[in-house]
């Protein structure tokens, strides 16, 4: 997150707008809890990094975050073993290319 907000202010500095940046992840409770401005009891655990993220999400608003299905997180290229079929699909989806050219 704090290289998110670097390079966004770097890329104001040089009046490049780039608007709201999103950023997507696939752990519906992690963006629950990081979209709600209140306080809960069951998460005043939490550490400290993790109400600096909360605090530009919900209360700046200096991103998006958004929720994206198992099955079309393409960060998972990196950190799963997958199946030939998942390998090609988010290959394609990191070059930006159609799988119907191949």
């Amino acid at each position: 997150m704090r290289e998110n907000i670097w390079i966004k202010n770097f890329l104001l500095e040089l009046m490049v707008d780039v608007g709201t940046p999103i950023i997507k992840g696939d752990n519906a409770a992690s963006l629950m809890v990081a979209n709600t401005k209140s306080m809960d009891t069951k998460i005043k655990s939490i550490d400290i990094k993790y109400h600096f993220i909360k605090d530009h999400v919900a209360v700046k608003k200096d991103f998006i975050l958004q929720k994206v299905h198992t099955d079309d997180n393409m960060a998972d290229i990196l950190t799963k073993a997958l199946d030939r079929g998942k390998n090609n699909k988010f290959t394609l989806m990191i070059l930006n290319m159609s799988d119907e050219k191949y």
